[in-house]
């Protein structure tokens, strides 16, 4: 799959070869009859089959188009969902409309995989299991859901080939243009939406820059909140935004040099001239202030804010699309940094992009080769130093590294989608731990934390993973809880409400992490029905030695008791914090003073030391 993903695709031959191999891998590697490969239609109201690999006599259906208001419940579901999963295409409601073309070729289950490029459906990847019903693994979901990203890697790199083709026939009719016909050229050259300069004008003023060799600095400039206008205004307000935003960006850019729109909500200032990193540094402070002030749009009174990259070339020969790549790439680092500033390239970012993506694609062969593993940290009640818990802790066991804590892949997992193929991973070995330790202890047995991302608590698909986890291992929810920071829960507040509620539906218990790092607002605890907080490490190692921060811990405690809350401290590493913890009250603990991060069989050792106890609940 890692060499699928990484294939050169610069022509029609290149991907039709590539999405054979795709459906070539799926159908052997889950022992499928069917596997077929299917694009929506230009106006998005159905979807057409391409490709497909089948029994030999079976008919061809390339060329079948199911129209999208004949079977609007699949269709919303493809839609909506990273994945389309259905055990039993016979009992399956969603289904109903489809059912007789799937009985005609003895579908009995699917398991499909939405294809997504630049945000929008580009089409499906159908993975049909012939026969009876299928109960499809997660492995086996992950493995769709991975294939279907390198159908939109290759597609994607299709269109950028054809892309850059285009572009560079249309500079050559932009030159011709210009040394003939002054006005069309200009109308050519001038992006209707800002009219500002646009990409090919910034291309050949940039080749006159290189030509007459005269330095010069690009200034990359991207808007940080467009997204949020569009999916509440929408895109008319989003549009006049862009504009606004535009204007008063060119208002100071015409006095250093040359504004132009790149894509979307990014832009490009070219500065013709400039050649020290202080001068660049005061243009990008005017254009950050500039947009400080609130704006009017459809009635609504809206802030903007930009981030902005710098870029100068190492030398006047240098390609003039390396420098403007490198200016996105120092704007993408000041985005990281929270939005609303600038930063300037240096090359350990572009190692650092590219080591970004080829520690993404030794995630991808990591979850192939079911090398991250769950730890388990043991959870103490104070009161009686019994064992109550373990917080399930990522590790990615390298078959040359080691043991590699997640500070060094977490993030970059949740910048793409993986962390969403990690998380139900981590939650079916949670489930099947809690069993295995039910089967010893019953309803004695200690429960187990989950930690979940913002994208895994806003992810359509969480609760089916749950549902099918528990399900498959026959763990109840009262065996397992869910930790989710103040952050995450704020970010998509009304989706995760409703997903808090639908978990405690299930039985599961709901803890807020690291309490008092976001934006510990009293107001959360009343309007999240929670289970539970924790204290972060931070403050707790700072108990005894930092006034404040002990204060911080006393006002918890007092807060968790008082909404009749569980309130557990992390990070206890002496005797005498765990001494003051229990003295004030606070309810339970995890720390090294009690024990480090244990595997799945030192875990299973420890709560069998604490058999005792567990069993007689003291």
């Amino acid at each position: 799959m890692a060499d699928i993903g990484a294939r050169p695709v610069r022509s029609q031959v290149d991907l039709e070869s590539c999405l054979n191999d795709v459906l070539l891998t799926a159908s052997e590697m889950l022992q499928i009859s069917r596997c077929s490969l299917w694009q929506f239609v230009p106006d998005g109201s159905g979807i057409e089959c391409k490709a497909y690999v089948d029994d030999p006599g079976v008919p061809n259906i390339i060329g079948t188009i199911l129209n999208a208001a004949e079977f609007p419940e699949y269709f919303n579901e493809v839609r909506t969902h990273r994945l389309f999963i259905s055990d039993n295409t016979l009992d399956d409601a969603r289904l109903g409309a489809l059912l007789p073309y799937l009985e005609k070729a003895w579908i009995g289950a699917m398991l499909d995989a939405p294809i997504v490029i630049g945000g929008q459906n580009w089409g499906i990847l159908c993975c049909e299991h012939r026969g009876g019903p299928r109960q499809w693994l997660v492995e086996e979901q992950s493995f769709v859901a991975n294939l279907a990203d390198c159908v939109a890697i290759a597609v994607s790199n299709l269109q950028r080939a054809q892309a850059e083709e285009r572009l560079g026939q249309a500079e050559g009719r932009l030159r011709a243009l210009l040394s003939t016909q002054e006005k069309p050229a200009a109308a050519i050259t001038v992006d209707p939406l800002t009219q500002l300069p646009n990409r090919d004008a910034l291309r050949l003023r940039l080749n006159d820059l290189v030509e007459e060799r005269l330095g010069y600095a690009i200034i990359c400039i991207d808007c940080d909140d467009l997204a949020k206008v569009n999916d509440s205004l929408g895109h008319a307000a989003g549009d006049m935004a862009l504009s606004m935003l535009a204007h008063r960006l060119d208002r100071h850019a015409v006095n250093f040099g040359m504004l132009a729109r790149l894509r979307s909500d990014e832009f490009a200032l070219l500065v013709p001239g400039v050649t020290t990193p202080s001068e660049l540094e005061a243009i990008a402070d005017i254009l950050l202030t500039e947009v400080r002030s609130p704006i009017v749009v459809a009635g609504h009174t809206l802030t903007q804010s930009i981030s902005l990259g710098i870029a100068l070339p190492d030398r006047l020969e240098d390609d003039p699309d390396e420098v403007i790549r490198n200016a996105a790439t120092a704007m993408r680092r000041a985005k990281e940094q929270g939005g609303g500033t600038f930063a300037h390239f240096n090359p350990t970012m572009r190692h650092q992009a590219v080591a970004r993506l080829r520690l993404e694609a030794d995630l991808v062969t990591a979850l192939s080769r079911d090398e991250l593993k769950l730890f388990f940290q043991p959870i103490m009640s104070l009161g009686d130093r019994r064992l109550v818990g373990f917080e399930g802790l990522v590790r990615w066991i390298h078959p040359t590294e080691g043991i590699i804590p997640p500070a060094r892949f977490i993030e970059q997992a949740e910048e793409s989608s993986l962390i969403l193929d990690i998380g139900a991973r981590l939650f079916q070995q949670a489930c099947t731990e809690s069993a295995r330790w039910r089967r010893l202890l019953g309803n004695h047995a200690p429960t187990i934390s989950v930690n979940l991302s913002a994208r895994q608590f806003a992810d359509p698909s969480l609760l089916r993973i749950i549902d099918a986890a528990m399900e498959a291992t026959g763990v109840p929810g009262s065996a397992l809880k869910l930790e989710v920071t103040e952050t995450s829960i704020l970010s998509h507040a009304d989706l995760v409400l409703n997903q808090i509620h639908a978990i405690r539906e299930r039985g599961l218990g709901v803890v807020i992490d690291d309490f008092g790092t976001g934006y510990s607002s009293f107001s959360h605890l009343l309007k999240f029905p929670i289970d539970g907080l924790k204290i972060d490490r931070r403050f707790v190692s700072q108990i005894g030695q930092d006034r404040r921060s002990t204060a911080i811990v006393d006002a918890m405690i007092t807060l968790a008791r008082s909404l009749e809350l569980n309130l557990v401290a992390e990070g206890i590493g002496t005797p005498e914090v765990a001494n003051y913890l229990t003295a004030h009250g606070c309810w339970g603990g995890q720390g090294y003073l009690f024990d480090r991060p244990l595997t799945a069989e030192a875990a299973m050792q420890r709560i069998e030391l604490a058999l005792p106890h567990l069993n007689t609940g003291t």
